[in-house]
């Protein structure tokens, strides 16, 4: 078993990802543009177009270390093969829309 250190990378990386979520969050709210969801219904941007940079950034930071986060904790091992398996999910996506296929 791993030991568990509060400066560990695993731990910084929540630190900035909870950072940013705050603040994007923050923004979301104050401009009333709805949180991101699973819902049907949600927008299929995360920030409005007017977004300010500072949002923009603060996205970028949580995406990256949202992304890092996973890939420490799944290893390489399962971390290459989910990601070849995205990789062609999105191409699929793709050939659909180009098609006009299932109303995507």
């Amino acid at each position: 078993m791993g030991s568990f250190t509060p400066d560990s990378t695993m731990e910084k990386l929540s630190s900035i990802i909870s950072a940013n979520v705050s603040i994007v969050r923050e923004y979301l709210h104050s401009s009333s543009y709805p949180e991101p969801s699973f819902d049907r219904e949600s927008p299929s941007t995360t920030l409005p177009a007017a977004a300010p940079e500072n949002i923009r950034v603060a996205r970028q930071a949580l995406i990256e270390a949202s992304l890092k986060l996973q890939q420490l904790a799944t290893g390489p091992s399962e971390f290459l093969p989910n990601l070849a398996v995205g990789v062609s999910c999105v191409s699929r996506i793709k050939v659909l829309q180009y098609y006009s296929l299932c109303g995507i």
